[in-house]
């Protein structure tokens, strides 16, 4: 579901994407991993969803976005 909302706006526009999940409780980690393929298309990704919480999930958790460092 995750990957479905960010497709409505990005999609390929990124090459990897990874959610991990801890199958224990059978939900995710928390926390993601994508790759754009252009660093121009990081600006829209940004302001459409830091500081927002995922209407579609049923959770208060607030996204913030950082860039990984290599």
């Amino acid at each position: 579901m995750l990957l479905q909302t960010i497709d409505r706006t990005q999609k390929d526009n990124y090459d990897f994407f990874y959610l991990p999940i801890d199958f224990k409780n059978n939900c995710n980690m928390g926390y993601a991993f994508i790759n754009f393929i252009d660093s121009i298309f990081i600006v829209d990704f940004f302001l459409e969803y830091d500081g927002t919480n995922w209407a579609r999930f049923n959770s208060d958790k607030i996204c913030r976005i950082t860039y990984g460092r290599i």
